[in-house]
């Protein structure tokens, strides 16, 4: 009985050890994405309304393909209520990028807003993710090597 406890708690270390290394990566990429969307954001994506929409779809790219990393994170069922928090974060930002793709205009700081709310509830969303992972990690007493934000 002891060997199968210690197997189990061991798979579950394992587990979330997977999950916080795959969320450190994401929350660092998904980082580099902000990053990048806030430059083009602050030059009013240039001006170039062809440019700027090719770039609002280079975005809504990425923003699809972190989508689908969030969704290859570890899905053991202790995790995947974070796992969840983490798509559903995802999914808000790629839906209000698609939006304003379609719907942007030089100049317009309106057409950002659906966008920047939506960004502010990821984080929340993600900012959850951290405080369920830093718990899991105290709670099965692994290090916080980088627990990511």
């Amino acid at each position: 009985m002891a060997s199968a406890l210690e197997s189990v708690s061991s798979d579950s270390r394992n587990a979330i050890e997977a999950f916080v290394t795959q969320y450190t990566a994401l929350n660092e990429e998904w980082a580099a994405f902000h990053g990048d969307y806030d430059g083009w954001r602050s030059t009013e994506g240039g001006c170039n309304r062809t440019k700027a929409v090719q770039a609002l779809g280079g975005f809504a790219i990425r923003a699809s393909e972190l989508s689908g990393d969030v969704r290859d994170l570890p899905r053991a069922t202790f995790l995947r209520p974070l796992g969840e928090l983490m798509v559903e974060a995802a999914e808000r930002e790629e839906g209000a990028l698609k939006e304003l793709r379609t719907s942007w205009r030089p100049f317009d700081p309106q057409v950002f807003q659906t966008l920047d709310r939506q960004r502010n509830t990821s984080g929340k969303l993600k900012r959850q993710v951290a405080l369920g992972i830093q718990e899991l990690l105290e709670s099965y007493g692994i290090a916080s090597s980088a627990s990511g934000s």
